[in-house]
């Protein structure tokens, strides 16, 4: 599909939250207890949920903010083609350079884009499209987070799921915001709980009728 492993898609970039300096400093999350296969049960429930879902849609996958990779590398061995956009070129540098660390055929699978969340445009669908840990609000503002949606759903296959990491969803005006855009954007969505007992994602879906697809 893309002729190069890191490519530019036209779309209008705005400032990137990681530059050079915050990208270096964090190590692109890529240390070893982020690891979301064995560091932290943080990364490690999220993970856990977001393989379940995966192992239901099959690929490839399209991750969003997907930084350095952390996510797409994990995914990647366990052997889905993934596919992530972010803004930050330091941090897609950071990705780059730690991918050449894999085996060459989980390598092949790994594709890294520059590109804005709220603006890309792919040739593509996918069947799952993934933020994962609070990304989704790097949005900043109501008008980033719908643009981000509409792109969401331009890329997402019918009957395809996304799924949304947000350690606030449940405040009201989140829920608020999700349910007033759903029917607008053409997505139902549940809240399911995948780390203690508090729903901490969303799940989307691309239909009339939505579910636990784990369960189908």
């Amino acid at each position: 599909m893309f002729v190069e492993d890191m490519i530019f898609v036209k779309g209008v970039i705005r400032k990137p939250v990681y530059d050079e300096k915050r990208a270096k400093f964090l190590d692109g999350y890529l240390g070893e207890h982020e690891d979301p296969l064995t560091g932290f049960s943080r990364h490690t429930d999220e993970f856990t949920f977001i393989a379940d879902y995966a192992k239901c849609t099959g690929g490839p996958i399209l991750e969003l903010a997907c930084g350095a990779g952390r996510i797409m590398r994990a995914l990647a061995r366990l052997g889905y083609e993934v596919y992530g956009i972010d803004a930050s070129r330091p941090m897609l540098n950071r990705g780059m350079q730690a991918k050449q660390e894999l085996p060459k055929e989980v390598q092949d699978r790994i594709h890294f884009i520059q590109s804005d969340m709220r603006s890309f445009k792919l040739k593509t669908v996918f069947p799952f499209i993934i933020i994962p840990f609070n990304s989704f609000w790097y949005n900043l503002n109501e008008r980033g987070a719908v643009d981000c949606l509409q792109s969401i759903m331009s890329h997402l296959a019918y009957g395809g799921f996304f799924f949304i990491d947000s350690a606030t969803l449940y405040s009201p005006n989140n829920l608020l915001f999700f349910h007033s855009y759903s029917k607008r954007l053409g997505f139902d969505f549940t809240t399911p709980v995948y780390s203690g007992s508090s729903p901490r994602c969303l799940v989307g879906r691309h239909s009339n009728s939505v579910g636990d697809l784990r369960k189908d």
